[in-house]
Formats: C-alpha cells, sequence, structure tokens
C-alpha cells in the first residue's frame, strides 16, 4: 500500500515525465519544420534573391583578391570558402527551385552554374562539378521560351555536340534567333558560320552584316572579323552589307 509519501514522489515524477515528454514533442516539431519559407516563394522573388546571393559570393571573392593583393585578408582561406560556397550554394538551389517553375532567367542561371561549375570567369572559384547533360537541358527549356542569351548557349551545344549529337544546322537556327534578339556573342558566332559556310550557305554579305552588328554592339573581336571578311568582297557587296546592318532591327 502506498504512503502519502511515495503518493507524493509519484505526483511529482509523473509532473516532470510529462514536461519531459512535452518538451521533446515541442522540439521535434521545431527540428521537423522546413529552416527557411524560400522553397514557397514565387519564382520571380526567388531568382531576385539568387542574384543578390550570387552577387555577394563573387564580390567577396574579388575583394579578398585585392586584401591579398594588400597583405591585409579579413578572414581565413577556410572561412573565406566556407562563407562564399555557403552564399554561392543557396543562390544555386533558389535558381534551381525558380527553374522548375518555368522561369527561363533562372533556368538559363541555373544551366551556366551546371555548365561552369563556378561563380564566373572573374571569380575562379569552384561551386560544383559541372554537369553539361543537365546544363544541356536547361538551355533548351529556356530557349524554347525565347531567352537569347540560352538561346546562343544551346546553338553552341549542337555546333560543339555538348551532349546532343554536333548539327551545325541546328546550330545555326538557334543562333539566328538569339542574334535576331541583339545578342552580340550569337551575331559573332553567326557570322562565322555564314564566312565558313558552316550549317548554311557561305555568304559573306551576311557575315559582313553580322559582324558589323556585333562590333556596333561593343564586340571588338568582329571589328578585325568584319575588316578581314570585307578582303573577300566586292566594293558593291560591302556597300549591300552595310546597308542591310542599317536596315537591320531586332526581332526581324
Amino acid at each position: 500500500m502506498l504512503t502519502s509519501t511515495s503518493v507524493r514522489l509519484l505526483s511529482a515524477s509523473l509532473s516532470i515525465l510529462i514536461i519531459v515528454l512535452v518538451c521533446g514533442s515541442q522540439s521535434s516539431a521545431q527540428e521537423q519544420r522546413p529552416a527557411s519559407n524560400d522553397d514557397q516563394l514565387a519564382a520571380p522573388k526567388q531568382l531576385e534573391l539568387a542574384d543578390t546571393l550570387w552577387r555577394k559570393s563573387i564580390t567577396r571573392v574579388l575583394d579578398r583578391a585585392m586584401e591579398n593583393y594588400n597583405n591585409q585578408p579579413v578572414e581565413s582561406e577556410a572561412d573565406l570558402e566556407k562563407n562564399v560556397e555557403k552564399m554561392a550554394l543557396k543562390a544555386f538551389e533558389l535558381y534551381k527551385s525558380a527553374a522548375s517553375k518555368g522561369d527561363s532567367e533562372a533556368q538559363y542561371k541555373a544551366a551556366m552554374i551546371y555548365k561552369e561549375g563556378r561563380l564566373n570567369s572573374h571569380a575562379n572559384f569552384p561551386i560544383i562539378d559541372p554537369d553539361p547533360m543537365a546544363a544541356t537541358d536547361l538551355f533548351k527549356k529556356s530557349a524554347d521560351q525565347g531567352n537569347d542569351k540560352a538561346q546562343f548557349e544551346y546553338g553552341m551545344c549542337h555546333l560543339n555536340g555538348t551532349q546532343i549529337p554536333k548539327n551545325d544546322k541546328e546550330a545555326v537556327a538557334w543562333l539566328k534567333r538569339s542574334s535576331s534578339q541583339g545578342n552580340a556573342l550569337a551575331q559573332e558566332v553567326l557570322g562565322l558560320c555564314f564566312a565558313k559556310g558552316e550549317g548554311i550557305e557561305k555568304d559573306f554579305v551576311q557575315a559582313y552584316m553580322w559582324f558589323n552588328l556585333a562590333a556596333s554592339a561593343g564586340n571588338e573581336d568582329c571589328v578585325g572579323r568584319r575588316e578581314r571578311t570585307a578582303t573577300f568582297m566586292t566594293p558593291k557587296q560591302i556597300e549591300k552589307a552595310q546597308q542591310l546592318s542599317r536596315e537591320w532591327k531586332p526581332n526581324q
């Protein structure tokens, strides 16, 4: 038979057990709760957040290069790598999430990370192992939606045979779509295709026109390409190419 003291001890023990169970249940619920609601955001907002994180990652790497130059590092190499990788990977996840929702710019940017595996050419900081197949797939999805940068990249996939059979004619078709939107890189490569007769009939007038348009858009390499192309042309052909350049309008 339980004494009054035993009853009090049992009651106290049960109270402690209930508190432990309740606290444990709350802790478990907190652990299961997502750390962030970023996945629930609309694609444009995810893209905005990803761009901000990506820029911060690049800026931090470039700032560190200057700190090293001045022999005044703010943080250790290990901390730098950890912080930059954390920001960049978060940006990458946001790009992928927005891409899965059909955002063409996010598809393009996620594809570029899959392609390069790093921040960019100026901040050569590795983020992931490159995945050409995933990159090509996303370039195609973005290009189909009219993204001129993705159209250029997808055209280059066909031209180089990256994860898809090499197809010069298909490459030219995509390069034309991108060029028609004013993409100077696509205009340069399209000009080369016309100059070489690669994927399309050789046409120096068209080559000159595309080089001229790309040069006007700031592509300095195309100044020399345009002048070299002119050496294979008659004055009348050059005049025609210049006229086509003057009359050209985006998306025509």
